[in-house]
């Protein structure tokens, strides 16, 4: 018998990897690879100015972190991050991150995923 250590990492590298099919963005398929506790922490970190980030930047620093296409490939980069703030629907957004931070449609609005961040 291994160490409870072996038995984590065991279970996180069973993990599948997760897909969403995207209706609005002409059925683009993203994929994701499970999220480490390292990736969660930066997504959730302080802004420059000390305060947690609010619910839509926690989307979009998710979108950028984890969304890759089908073959793999980042979907997004750090300079997507206005033009996904600014020139993309929030819903959709919201809707992609949601899933990719194992949260699915349970949550109605972002106050669950500020609340999360602040926990």
């Amino acid at each position: 018998m291994g160490s409870v250590l072996d038995d984590a990492t065991a279970h996180f590298d069973g993990l599948e990897n997760g897909d969403i099919t995207v209706p609005e963005w002409n059925n683009r398929k993203l994929v994701w690879k499970p999220l480490t506790c390292d990736e969660r922490r930066k997504i959730y970190a302080p802004l420059d100015n000390g305060q947690p980030p609010d619910g839509v930047t926690v989307f979009i620093r998710t979108l950028i972190a984890k969304a890759l296409t089908e073959d793999g490939k980042n979907a997004f980069t750090k300079m997507d991050e206005n033009k996904l703030a600014h020139g993309v629907d929030p819903t959709v957004v919201s809707r992609i991150a949601r899933e990719i931070l194992g949260f699915g449609a349970d949550l109605p609005n972002d106050q669950a995923v500020d609340e999360a961040g602040n926990a």
